[in-house]
């Protein structure tokens, strides 16, 4: 998403055209030990697989405070397992297809790297696979549904023991692949969240509001959400920091934004001379 906000943006440049740009996010979820664990790993488990994992905001990086990360990880990997893969015509299917063939094989490029997808049938439980670079804790491979054999389906897919620079950390997969990672205390929370060139969303879990307010200032992402994540209102502005992009969609922010503004001044005086013209006239009658 980027690469296209530059394209667009060397393409406006010859005709001096504003543009507006709502790019790429890879968003973190960071989850401190005196959070809800329970509500936390039900805001990750939709945060991260709502539409396929398909939402410029969706909860791609989670952050576990290391006193926390195993009790959280098991009631992760509890709600992620009960996700159903189908038609999503279909009332009691909770996960649909990805958006194309194009999309499936990105997803699955990406995915590789962690080492390769992870061996067995798609049945949505994980076999913890371990690879040189990451650990396949849930999923990692193409889902199968019956009469859809050609759909583009991809398994909720939950990966731990992973590097923190590797590429499904820092890159936006737009699909169903979470990456949970431990981290020590607000500075290395910090550190890591705002460790990727996106800036667009992000969350704070926890039951401090003097550390949720710390988190959420410095955060570099235009949305912070304290204890959810992915809602968004109306009157609240939405757009991004760094290479997420630039301008607000919604609010007063937004109209402001895609506003020309004029100045029109008018004298009603009628003076052939007025008294600011002595900057040019000086002193003379």
């Amino acid at each position: 998403a980027s690469d296209t906000g530059s394209a667009v943006m060397r393409a406006a440049a010859s005709g001096l055209k504003r543009v507006h740009m709502e790019l790429g996010g890879k968003a973190p979820f960071v989850v401190f030990a005196d959070a809800d664990l329970d509500a936390a790993a039900h805001g990750a488990v939709v945060g991260g697989f709502v539409n396929t994992g398909q939402d410029c905001t969706a909860a791609t990086r989670l952050y576990v405070q290391r006193a926390a990360y195993r009790p959280f990880l098991e009631r992760y990997l509890a709600l992620a397992r009960q996700v159903r893969v189908g038609d999503p015509a279909a009332e009691h299917t909770d996960m649909g297809p990805l958006v194309s063939a194009a999309q499936l094989a990105r997803v699955e490029s990406l995915v590789s790297t962690v080492g390769g997808a992870a061996t067995g049938k798609a049945n949505g439980k994980g076999n913890g696979k371990h690879t040189a670079r990451g650990t396949f804790a849930l999923g990692g491979e193409r889902a199968h549904v019956a009469g859809m054999e050609d759909g583009y389906y991809f398994q909720p897919t939950i990966i731990t023991d992973v590097a923190p620079d590797a590429d499904v950390v820092i890159n936006e997969i737009f699909g169903p692949v979470t990456v949970v990672l431990p981290f020590d205390d607000e500075a290395d929370a910090i550190t890591q969240a705002n460790a990727v060139r996106y800036g667009l969303a992000g969350s704070v879990w926890t039951s401090n509001v003097q550390r949720a307010l710390r988190m959420s200032a410095a955060l570099e992402f235009g949305t912070v959400w304290v204890n959810d994540h992915l809602p968004i209102t109306a009157e609240m502005p939405h757009g991004g920091f760094k290479q997420s992009g630039f301008g607000k969609d919604m609010s007063l922010y937004s109209i402001e934004d895609y506003t020309q503004v004029k100045h029109v001044m008018l004298d009603t005086t009628g003076a052939q001379r007025k008294p600011w013209h002595y900057t040019i006239f000086g002193d003379a009658e």
